[in-house]
């Protein structure tokens, strides 16, 4: 008796496994389809470059002082913004502040998802009185007008950058804590926690 060979083949209803799609080409996929937030790349992009293009931009040094042309109107030869009081560049100093303006940007965005993720993730985790002490710090931190705080630090302290950094991280982390501290919730009640509490598993 002979054997007969059965060949198996893919039929039209049956797919092969793709490949695996990595988190980061979800995320482009979804950031890509966003208009505005791809518009907002484009223009911190932009501000990258001339932050780091700015000794090519500028066409003098943003602190040099010629009381020859003080107060020159915008359009005049060799200054395009005209200058200030003390004939300063216009033009330079508002290149050249693109890069003040990025470094604040980004370390008190830094700063502030580092406390914020820091301040949720206890009070999440641990709950209880915990999470009690920690979002009335919250509520009090946004009764505060914070405008009004800023200023009035920035007016005693002076108008130095680090400062800017310090007092803007410093109230600007409420609204990651609660983002984390929600999710921190969540996970708690997921399935696997619980048969995890369940067998004795402590935290």
């Amino acid at each position: 008796m002979s054997e007969a060979s059965v060949t198996l083949s893919d039929g039209p209803g049956i797919s092969k496994p793709g490949r695996p799609v990595s988190a980061w080409r979800t995320g482009w996929k979804k950031f890509s389809a966003n208009r505005f937030a791809l518009a907002g790349l484009c223009v911190l992009v932009f501000f990258l470059l001339v932050a780091f293009a700015a000794p090519l931009i500028a066409p003098y040094s943003p602190s040099k002082i010629d009381m020859m042309v003080p107060n020159l109107p915008a359009g005049t030869d060799h200054h395009v913004l005209g200058t200030d009081d003390l004939g300063r560049d216009i033009f330079s100093r508002l290149v050249y502040s693109s890069q003040v303006s990025l470094l604040v940007g980004f370390a008190v965005a830094f700063a502030a998802v580092l406390i914020g993720t820091l301040i949720g993730a206890i009070s999440g985790f641990f709950g209880g009185f915990v999470d009690t002490c920690f979002m009335r710090l919250v509520d009090v931190m946004n009764s505060i007008p914070l405008l009004f705080l800023n200023i009035l630090v920035l007016a005693i302290f002076g108008n130095k950058f680090y400062y800017m950094i310090l007092v803007l991280s410093l109230t600007s982390w409420m609204g990651v804590a609660r983002l984390v501290r929600g999710t921190f919730l969540q996970l708690r009640e997921m399935q696997y926690v619980e048969a995890a509490k369940a067998i004795g598993v402590s935290d």
